[in-house]
């Protein structure tokens, strides 16, 4: 939350406190997906967060190495497996694929299974219609 409203001071405390929390869950990883989530974001963000913000690749000495490759295989992982996260782990998914891996071609069908889900939710609906007329895919109507 920090870290999307740009309070990095706060992000970075919070992402250190949470280290401790993200060491037990990887003991816990082969029980379930849902442990897997955390460390998805964490791998993939310790490194895009070095590639898009130069100024603060010095606090990030201070943490493990990430691995976005990993961490995007993790997110795919989480939401195709889980049970309680795999709609948040869609949600990112989307978002990563589309603004920062600019993939949208890979981001159209999490995000088509997103909005059919949720066909309610203005969010979803929103990005599958920028993403579709992006991509030339319009669906076909019925009616």
């Amino acid at each position: 939350m920090h870290g999307e409203r740009h309070d990095w001071r706060k992000a970075t405390v919070g992402a250190r406190r949470s280290l401790n929390y993200l060491k037990k869950s990887q003991e816990a990883n082969g029980l379930s997906p849902e442990f897997q989530f955390g460390q998805a974001l964490f791998n993939y963000y310790a490194v895009w967060i070095g590639e898009n913000y130069p100024l603060l690749k010095p606090v990030l000495l201070f943490f493990p190495k990430g691995n976005k490759r990993l961490g995007l295989q993790q997110l795919r992982s989480v939401a195709t497996n889980g049970f309680y996260t795999a709609t948040e782990a869609r949600v990112y998914l989307m978002r990563i694929l589309k603004n920062e891996e600019n993939n949208a071609e890979e981001a159209l069908p999490v995000v088509r299974n997103l909005a059919t889900t949720f066909p309610d939710n203005g969010y979803f609906q929103r990005f599958y219609a920028l993403l579709a007329y992006d991509q030339e895919s319009f669906p076909t109507a019925n009616g």
